[in-house]
């Protein structure tokens, strides 16, 4: 496949705009994959599961389970581990999350137009994550059902739309930042539950997320999104989400290392946007954007078949991979 592509609703006032490095992918890709995809940071070798953020191995670059499961026992790693498990157990007999449930935040007519804004999202993301960790940290299997549970709810086209807001259908995209945060959660879920799914699971699950998340982003980048020219929360968000999904699942769909290939690219071409200072080219209020570049390598760095010496990337970028 050839691939040439949180929110802020106004995007385009006062923003510095970035264009492609060339006029397509593969000059895009060209600047930048010698330096780190070319020392395998897509690659196609079976993992060990989990590998995402924390490890089934030891010696990586991720946390091992059998570390994090100690670091929980005390200290503040207790203290934050004790309000996700209070939160996890509650999630596990809760209700399913719609398109129509009333989580804080939302407004009343979003509710009623089952609109897939942020809050809903979030919120079902959010509460997927947390089972699937509470799973992985404690090995109870009560977890695993209503993580599947609600993952197969935003899979089914009946019960939950199509990933995007209604907002964004304007830009004409299949794919918009509601793709890159569902994909995101459904790839971190579907990864840390993996050894708890069964076959079929793990094939439904694959299937439905290529569907309906990682299929419209290949569609909007045949189109040539504005998200992928005017570099924002939007590109780190919908290009960053759809490549965590990619990630997790490498050896079930198609396409994965040139998602993850075509993802590095564009996060390296995103960096251009922060001055010498740090200066960043959207309002205070998307500051935590930033962590999204430091989120996305962190991941990257799990698919790498080898270390690599940081300082002979390109223009050595990632200054901040130093303190990982």
């Amino acid at each position: 496949m050839t691939i040439p592509g949180q929110p802020r609703e106004k995007h385009r006032i006062g923003m510095r705009r970035r264009e492609f490095l060339g006029t397509s992918a593969t000059v895009a890709l060209g600047a930048f994959l010698p330096g780190l995809v070319g020392a395998g940071c897509a690659g196609s070798t079976p993992r060990r599961r989990p590998f995402l953020y924390v490890s089934a191995a030891e010696g990586g670059p991720s946390v091992p389970v059998a570390v994090l499961r100690e670091q929980v026992t005390s200290g503040h790693h207790k203290v934050l581990w004790d309000t996700i498990r209070r939160q996890a157990d509650a999630d596990a007999t809760a209700e399913l999350l719609l398109p129509d449930s009333p989580v804080p935040g939302r407004t009343p007519a979003t509710i009623e137009q089952r609109n897939l804004d942020f809050y809903i999202c979030d919120a079902v993301g959010q509460r997927m994550r947390r089972l699937a960790l509470a799973h992985l940290v404690t090995g109870d299997q009560a977890y695993v059902a209503p993580a599947v549970a609600q993952l197969d709810v935003i899979l089914d086209h009946e019960r939950w739309p199509d990933w995007i807001d209604q907002a964004h259908v304007q830009f004409g995209h299949p794919a918009g930042l509601r793709t890159g945060m569902l994909s995101y959660d459904a790839g971190l879920t579907y990864d840390w539950l993996f050894e708890s799914l069964t076959s079929e699971e793990r094939t439904r699950i694959a299937t439905g997320v290529d569907r309906r998340g990682i299929d419209p982003f290949r569609i909007s980048i045949r189109q040539d999104p504005w998200w992928m020219r005017d570099l924002n929360n939007w590109t780190t968000t919908i290009v960053g989400g759809v490549a965590v999904a990619a990630m997790a699942m490498h050896d079930d769909i198609d396409d994965t290392d040139a998602i993850v290939d075509l993802a590095v690219a564009t996060f390296e071409r995103y960096l251009d946007i922060y001055g010498p200072e740090g200066e960043f080219n959207e309002s205070p209020a998307y500051a935590n954007a930033t962590v999204r570049p430091v989120e996305f390598r962190q991941r990257c760095r799990t698919l790498l078949r080898r270390r690599v010496d940081l300082n002979q990337l390109p223009d050595q970028r990632w200054p901040f991979e130093r303190t990982l």
